[in-house]
This record gives structure tokens, sequence and C-alpha cells, in this order.
């Protein structure tokens, strides 16, 4: 007896989609995921792990990692945008890794990794939908965006990927306002954008917040939505700016200001717990009073 999509219950044609996405994901990452011996190579592994293995340690040691004391003498780690302190999903994947033991951070990072492509085309598949496309068209051109080339190229960049997989929802949001602003898009409009500068590579935060933008105006000038679409964008984008304020922040970096510990040579200094405002300055004149 054949089973057809179109026998099956509503929810379950509804999923059917979200299902195929996942697998097809899981599939293009199988050896990464399900095979020994294979990793994520490169930046992953040599950039990004070192800076979660941090927080990692700190986080089992009951201490905040805003100051790093082992690079160029000391340095405001929680001001290094890269090293993505305050994006919760890589928080959680930290936790997680903690709770397991700690041994395996790199796979937990992988899985992060991961599932943010899938997101990715979740998102995406979304936006097609709102356009009006198919649920067959939708879904061919979201598995086209996770599976594409962009994501098989930066997927040892975790920056890029996290930054990219919001993108089609920040899309998504400012065509959702075409019909006039509606407080649940507009927050969905500045938590997608808050995500991508949390994400830790300005490059793609700088894409996600122009090309929203773009499409605002772009929308309005061909008098698909109304003149004071790209008004709410922006302030959307503001907003966005708000919930990321925390990673245009930094600790006081000066020497008065860093709480050492009277514990034997080799302990860590904590950055107080006092913030002042981000400035390009900030790393230069920590590593110098530092010195």
């Amino acid at each position: 007896m054949y089973c057809t999509i179109e026998g099956m219950k509503l929810g379950d044609r509804l999923r059917v989609p979200y299902w195929i996405l996942l697998i097809e994901v899981l599939f293009f990452y199988r050896q990464v995921l399900f095979y020994d011996g294979w990793v994520i190579p490169w930046d992953l592994r040599y950039f990004h792990l070192p800076h979660a293995s941090f927080i990692a340690e700190c986080f089992r040691n009951g201490e905040l990692p805003l100051w790093d004391p082992y690079r160029y003498c000391g340095r405001p780690f929680s001001a290094n945008i890269q090293a993505q302190l305050f994006y919760p999903p890589l928080a959680l994947a930290i936790l997680i890794s903690n709770w397991a033991g700690g041994a395996n951070l790199l796979y937990f990072l992988e899985w992060e990794v991961v599932l943010h492509v899938f997101l990715a085309g979740v998102f995406t598949f979304w936006l097609l939908r709102r356009l009006g496309t198919s649920q067959p068209a939708a879904l061919l051109g979201a598995s086209v965006y996770q599976l594409g080339g962009f994501f098989a190229s930066q997927t040892q960049h975790m920056g890029a990927v996290h930054a990219a997989a919001w993108m089609p929802l920040a899309w998504l949001s400012v065509l959702a306002m075409r019909d006039g602003p509606r407080r649940r898009w507009l927050a969905a409009l500045a938590f997608s954008l808050a995500m991508s500068v949390l994400s830790g590579l300005p490059a793609v935060t700088v894409a996600v917040f122009g090309s929203s933008l773009l499409l605002a105006v772009a929308l309005a000038l061909f008098r698909l939505a109304p003149g004071r679409l790209p008004a709410a964008v922006a302030l959307g984008a503001l907003w966005a700016v708000a919930l990321a304020a925390i990673q245009l922040c930094r600790p006081p970096s000066s020497a008065s200001s860093v709480s050492r510990s009277t514990a034997p040579t080799g302990s860590r200094p904590v950055a107080a717990s006092r913030w002042r405002p981000w400035s390009p300055w900030s790393s230069r004149t920590s590593m110098a009073s530092s010195i």
C-alpha cells in the first residue's frame, strides 16, 4: 500500500518540507556528523575552537570570559566581536558541551554550524512561501540556499554561517510589513538583525542590514509598499542595535580596573563587571596598559 503526500493529514503535510530540508543538510554533512576522522577544517578548528574553548573553561570555573590573559600580554576578550561571546546559540552549544564532559567541544560546534544551515533553509522556505510560490518551488529554493555555494564554502567560518542564516528572516519581516508596520514583524526584523550583529562577522552583518534596507526602498519606489516602509525598517535596525548593544560595550581596560587575584602566579585576571562604551582604540589601550 503506497502512502502519498495527498493522503497525509494536514499537519503531516505541513511538516514534510522541514523534514526534507533537515535530511538534506544531515546527508550533506554526514561525514562530519556521523563518521570518525572527519572534521570541519581550517578556521573552525584553529580560530573559532580556541575562542570557544576559552569560553568553556571560564564557564566551568564560574567566571565571565571578559579578559584573555594568554595573548598579547592580555586583552579584553569581550571586545573581540569574532569571539561571539554574546551569541546565544554558541553559548548554548558550549554549555551543552560542558554538561557532556567538555571533551568533544569541536563536535558540538560542528552540530551548531550545521543546524544554522538548516535554519537558513527553513527561513528561506518561509520567505518564498510569503512571496506566493508553491510548496515544491519554495522547497527547491530553500534547498538551493542551504546547500549552495555560500554555506558549502563558508562552513569553516562560523560568523559567516551564523549571520547569513538570519538574512532570509530579515527579508521576510520586511515583506510582511508591506501592508503596514506590525509590532510582531518589526520585532522579528529587529531580532534577526541583532542576531546577525552578535554572529561576529561584520562583513556579512552589513550585507544583512543593507539588503534589508534596500529591499524596503525598492518596494517603496515601485509602489509595492507604503512609502514609510524604509523608515519602519530603519526603526527595526535601531532596535536591533539596542538589542545587540552588549557587544558594542566593553569592560574597563586600564590596569586599575582589572581585578587581579592574589592567588599564585598563573591565575586568570578577571575584568571588573563595570562596562564602558566601545571605542576603536579599546584593544590597543588594553594592550598598552597590560604591558
